[in-house]
């Protein structure tokens, strides 16, 4: 058994190196092998928050939750497009300022995350797949008898396939440009010091055995000249629900408005990274406290939980 078990160790850990997603561009039509792409721009917000080229993350791993320093190369980043179609669908953001006056500008940003978000389930469904095909063959599982590894197997594929309908939405909205099918709300907070950014997509516990119509908050979150940019993106059939679930961070203020933020991004998100300036300046115990929240919120809702240190910005 054992032998069977560093066999697996083995084979997951070469998993890794495999790249299961081809380019996702709308069409559909492209041979290229997808790259490495940044959901967090590199430049201007990775090299802003990082420190000799590192910053922190939270890394989840084999029902483990840690704090982890990770060069920006790597940071953030996922395999989903090719260069080609990276650098013409995102040009216009990557080349420009963000404006946030601009529906083009706003609907990139949340578009970025959908590709992300689309990769990361179908590679994590297709390696769970060979996961479980490989303990089959090494007599570590049975595929004729009901186990959680299998339930698990099909739940990744069943999230995959839920989210394809999202991604479909925006590419079609890429290829027509209708725009207004894309609600957004935008939070700019001055004179705060570099601390965070975010690209993520989530849903609310009560939602979350909904089909594909379930409803999706995009929240990207970036400094830019000593302000904190905060941007919610979601359907425009979605806007009475989102608005409903947002408003305890868009209707606070000061820094009240900061830790419903803070608690909303652990609680929710995944694709989230820290200042390493700021990470030195807490002390263990609030490091772990955010590790516990993050990891149980996982199964746990705790919507109404409550504890100052669960603040992921500068204290004033």
């Amino acid at each position: 058994m054992d032998e069977s078990w560093n066999k697996l160790k083995t084979y997951i850990f070469n998993l890794q190196k495999t790249n299961y997603v081809d380019c996702l561009v709308p069409t559909y039509r492209c041979p290229n092998k997808s790259i490495r792409a940044h959901s967090i721009q590199k430049k201007g917000v990775l090299d802003l928050l990082s420190e000799n080229g590192h910053i922190y993350r939270i890394k989840n791993e084999l029902d483990r939750v840690f704090w982890e320093r990770e060069g920006i190369n790597k940071a953030t980043t996922f395999k989903g497009l090719c260069n080609k179609h990276d650098t013409e669908i995102f040009r216009e953001i990557d080349s420009n300022p963000i404006n946030l006056e601009n529906p083009y500008h706003l609907f990139l940003l949340a578009y970025r995350s959908v590709l992300r978000e689309m990769t990361v389930l179908i590679d994590g469904a297709l390696r769970n797949l060979q996961g479980f095909r490989k303990k089959v063959s090494l007599g570590l599982l049975d595929d004729e008898e009901p186990s959680f590894e299998e339930a698990r197997m099909n739940g990744l594929f069943v999230n995959a396939e839920e989210f394809y309908e999202i991604k479909r939405l925006f590419d079609n909205i890429y290829l027509s440009e209708e725009l207004s099918k894309i609600k957004h709300k935008t939070i700019i907070i001055e004179n705060i010091r570099p601390a965070i950014a975010i690209s993520s997509i989530f849903t609310y516990a009560e939602t979350k055995v909904k089909s594909e119509d379930t409803e999706r908050i995009i929240l990207n979150v970036y400094p830019e000249n000593n302000s904190l940019i905060v941007v919610f993106s979601y359907r425009n059939t979605d806007e009475e629900y989102i608005e409903a679930r947002i408003s305890n961070v868009i209707e606070s203020k000061g820094m009240n408005q900061l830790y419903q933020l803070s608690k909303m991004v652990l609680r929710n998100c995944y694709n989230f990274i820290v200042s390493p300036i700021l990470y030195r300046s807490w002390d263990e115990d609030r490091k772990n406290i955010m590790l516990d929240f993050f990891f149980k919120t996982a199964t746990q809702d705790l919507i109404n939980y409550e504890d100052e240190r669960l603040f992921l910005f500068w204290d004033k």
